[in-house]
């Protein structure tokens, strides 16, 4: 199984590489010999319009593959990693706290506690954020459980960083996938009525 696992790696790994090998080798360089005036600029020419075709197709295709990979790697390592951290972490900080046994599921507004009492209607209502509750509550700890107190709060923290990072590179991989196809066509059709039906506009 040796050959399948290091290609398997490899294939990842180089396509890992792709974007910045495009960006420090390719986009990098140009931009830094005839700059950006070549993105939109007032007089669109061959080369202008070839350059700008060129780079939104290979954006494109390299952003869509990438940020794929990029998407299931934060995926995976939530789950082996953030999960277990975030559901140990938690129970432990909670346990040292004196706090019940809660398990919400959902995102943001949109959480239901399915073990454990519900939230408190007017602590939430007086703006009090679950993060103020924890505090006040740490204020309080006594100094032996200030140890436990310190590593399930790392946990957790660390738990529930994995978690915005990988919510965070799946918007981006929706919306580089949905909608970054449709602005770079957008953008090519653009500069082609700007190369070919208005290439006297402006007439300065």
């Amino acid at each position: 199984y040796g050959p399948l696992i290091a290609g398997g790696l490899l294939r990842i790994r180089l396509e890992l590489c792709v974007v910045e090998s495009f960006f420090n080798e390719a986009v990098g360089p140009f931009i830094e010999k005839e700059g950006t005036g070549w993105i939109l600029p007032l007089h669109e020419t061959v080369e202008t319009f070839l350059a700008g075709t060129i780079f939104a197709l290979a954006s494109t295709f390299i952003f869509v593959g990438s940020t794929k990979i990029v998407s299931v790697l934060a995926t995976y390592g939530d789950v082996f990693v953030g999960a277990p951290c975030r559901l140990i972490g938690g129970f432990s900080l909670d346990r040292a706290l004196g706090r019940p046994v809660t398990l919400d599921i959902g995102i943001g507004p949109f959480k239901t506690r399915v073990i454990g009492p519900k939230t408190d209607a007017k602590k939430t209502a007086d703006g009090e954020s679950d993060f103020t509750a924890y505090m006040t509550e740490i204020k309080e700890v006594k100094t032996r459980d200030i140890p436990i107190v310190a590593i399930s709060g790392s946990l957790k923290v660390y738990g529930e960083g994995s978690k915005i990072v990988r919510e965070f590179l799946e918007a981006l991989d929706v919306f580089v996938g949905r909608y970054l196809t449709l602005i770079a066509t957008g953008y090519i059709g653009i500069k082609f009525i700007h190369f070919k039906v208005f290439p006297d506009f402006p007439p300065f």
